[in-house]
């Protein structure tokens, strides 16, 4: 799944993923560099809290030579794709050369390049999953008296009763993953 943003981020990596499970299934694993989107030291990302809900392995380029096979193959789509929405007069950066992804560049630069149609699938289909559950920034926070929280300075509710004020709750909550 390729697309287009003004910068590589959380939100936008999750959207191309979600786009990427409605579309293929579930990956059995997901190769990354150690870029702050996909990894740190001292916590889990949102990206790796995801992928644990997914059940999906996240392998990270921890050799030279694997992040070497990442940037490679970065550099070439978007060399390639330069041309192509050159020769076809697109200077609109993100909506123009999105366009040209959707509409053309992939399928051709799959043909050209791909290795091997011949390879399993080891997708597993999405049955019943409730990507909003999955796709979503999960925070803990101190539940308060008469049962709210607070997040980013805002109050609400706890609809679950079974905590007490003072405990601690995970929360998860949307902010346009979708």
């Amino acid at each position: 799944m390729l697309r287009f943003s003004k910068s590589e981020n959380t939100e936008d990596e999750l959207k191309a993923l979600r786009e990427y499970l409605e579309e293929n299934g579930i990956p059995h694993s997901i190769y990354t560099d150690k870029f702050g989107v996909y990894y740190s030291e001292r916590e889990k990302t949102d990206f790796k809290k995801v992928m644990e809900k997914l059940l999906t392995r996240c392998i990270d380029a921890n050799s030279a030579q694997a992040k070497g096979r990442v940037e490679i193959g970065n550099r070439t789509l978007q060399d390639r794709l330069v041309k192509e929405m050159r020769l076809r007069r697109i200077s609109g950066y993100i909506d123009g050369a999105g366009r040209i992804l959707r509409e053309l560049f992939i399928e051709d630069y799959n043909r050209r390049f791909s290795r091997s149609e011949q390879l399993a699938d080891i997708h597993l289909e999405l049955i019943g999953e409730n990507l909003d559950n999955i796709f979503c920034y999960e925070t803990e926070r101190q539940v308060r008296n008469h049962y709210k929280i607070t997040l980013k300075g805002n109050i609400y509710p706890v609809r679950e009763i079974r905590c007490t004020a003072a405990s601690s709750k995970t929360i998860c909550y949307s902010s346009k993953i979708s």
